[in-house]
């Protein structure tokens, strides 16, 4: 089954970072106060192609759950739009793995978790993101998608199933910081440095911003 394959190759991708695109490390912060970091990278190539690229992010939330540990891992088409997503966690005794892939414009998930295992399809709509709980890296395909043009997005989250749309639009003229205003049922600021690269990211619902620490 191909979602196994991917699942295994995707475990197997810490060598690969070596030769990065970007990384490093984010600060979660809630409230002003520091409760996780997330340390992510983004390499060149995806399993059996050599365009696209994929995301890497790893997060730990000590203040929030002392053993509560995610990995997620995104590759992303050459064109840049979402093709699947990989996401491991484990909090307590308790450990789960959830593979969203896009085939032939159907949405596959598969969930094997807490001894259940399961498959469920969804369909694709335009502009569609993978995305997970703590992860803010992944945000960085909405970064490069929006324009200065609004830009629809739906989001799905494949470890609850949960779905949102939002939109995205980007502020700047790349002399300067940018800025990327999100909307919707997501709602935020994500802030990108002359280079393109993410280097903050605002959602003033939750009074959480994500800053990147310097290396």
């Amino acid at each position: 089954m191909r979602l196994l394959s991917l699942a295994a190759w995707l475990s197997l991708t810490t060598a690969a970072e070596a030769q990065s695109i970007d990384g490093g490390t984010f600060s979660i912060r809630q409230s002003g106060r520091e409760i996780g970091r997330e340390d992510f990278s983004i390499q060149p190539g995806r399993q059996g192609a050599s365009t696209g690229s994929t995301v890497i992010s790893r997060v730990r939330l000590p203040t929030v759950a002392a053993t509560y540990t995610q990995e997620a891992v995104m590759e992303r088409k050459g064109d840049g739009t979402f093709s699947n997503l990989l996401v491991s966690y484990s909090a307590g005794g308790s450990s789960g793995r959830v593979i969203a892939e896009i085939a032939r414009s159907v949405l596959r998930i598969y969930n094997a978790s807490g001894g259940n295992e399961g498959i469920r399809e969804l369909p694709v709509p335009q502009n569609m993101v993978g995305l997970a709980d703590s992860a803010f890296a992944l945000f960085v395909l909405v970064a490069d998608q929006a324009s200065q043009q609004e830009t629809s997005f739906s989001g799905v989250y494949p470890r609850s199933g949960r779905r949102v749309s939002f939109t995205a639009r980007r502020e700047g003229n790349g002399s300067e910081a940018t800025r990327i205003v999100l909307a919707g049922e997501i709602t935020g600021t994500i802030w990108l440095d002359t280079t393109g690269h993410l280097t903050r990211i605002e959602f003033p619902g939750s009074n959480l911003e994500i800053v990147r620490l310097r290396n």
